[in-house]
């Protein structure tokens, strides 16, 4: 996360300040979803349903918004070829969809 961050940062010297925030704040959001994944290995769901449920929020949904973030900048800098941005769009698009689905099925009862 750290070289990505440094690589916009280099790449936007002289850009708009909108890239270098967002990229910041890109930053602290994938720093904060594998603190969720530490809160998930951490609580088993068994054991404390609230706080596991909690930190799989954190890990995917911070990660969610971590990557198309990321393929916002990608899109914004043009430092990258079409096709890692068509990549990124996908990933992000996939995770979106796994997200998505993972919420609606919690919801279904057992």
């Amino acid at each position: 996360m750290f070289i990505r961050y440094r690589q916009i940062a280099e790449y936007n010297r002289e850009d708009t300040q909108r890239v270098l925030c967002i990229n910041t704040a890109a930053f602290y959001l994938g720093l904060v979803s594998p603190l969720g994944m530490l809160i998930v290995a951490s609580f088993q769901d068994v054991n404390a349903m609230g706080i596991h449920v909690l930190g799989a929020a954190f890990a995917f949904g911070f990660g969610c918004v971590y990557a198309w973030m990321h393929t916002y900048l990608t899109y914004r800098i043009h430092a990258s070829t079409q096709r890692i941005l068509d990549v990124r769009f996908l990933l992000s698009l996939a995770a979106t969809a796994a997200l998505i689905v993972g919420i609606l099925l919690s919801r279904v009862p057992c």
